[in-house]
């Protein structure tokens, strides 16, 4: 095996320079540590936050599908749901036939529908089967 060259500049460095490092003096810990430990040392009630989030977690069980609801909670529920989502895709089964769309409005006894290449236009809320929601 051949040896490596050894190289052309070589820079010395002075052996006497030595740094002084220190040690950390304080550290911060995190707060979920502080109450894992009152947790610990025998605290058995729950505490607000805790209930908070066993309600959160029981009405999250409680919610169910599209779906799985009648056509008159569909009605309220998408009516909800326009105040905060504006446009919604979604299909119309009346007796006849099928509409798909964006909802525009929803009022006492019509949706009105705005399909993506035609004009918006009513539906009445009697010949309304069943509602699909396409996607959100």
């Amino acid at each position: 095996m051949q040896r490596v060259k050894p190289p052309l500049l070589f820079i010395e460095e002075k052996s006497s320079h030595s740094t002084e490092i220190e040690a950390q003096s304080f550290y911060y810990s995190k707060k979920s540590s502080k109450n894992n430990a009152r947790e610990e040392e025998g605290s058995t009630e729950d505490s607000p936050q805790q209930k908070a989030s066993n309600e959160h977690n029981e009405d999250h069980a409680n919610k169910t599908s599209f779906e799985s609801f009648d056509l008159s909670e569909k009605f309220k529920h998408l009516s909800r749901l326009l105040l905060t989502i504006p446009q919604m895709n979604c299909e119309i089964i009346t007796e006849e036939t099928s509409f798909k769309g964006t909802i525009q409005d929803i009022n006492e006894n019509a949706i009105i529908l705005k399909p993506q290449q035609s004009p918006a236009f009513k539906i009445s809320r009697k010949i309304i089967k069943d509602i699909r929601l396409a996607g959100l």
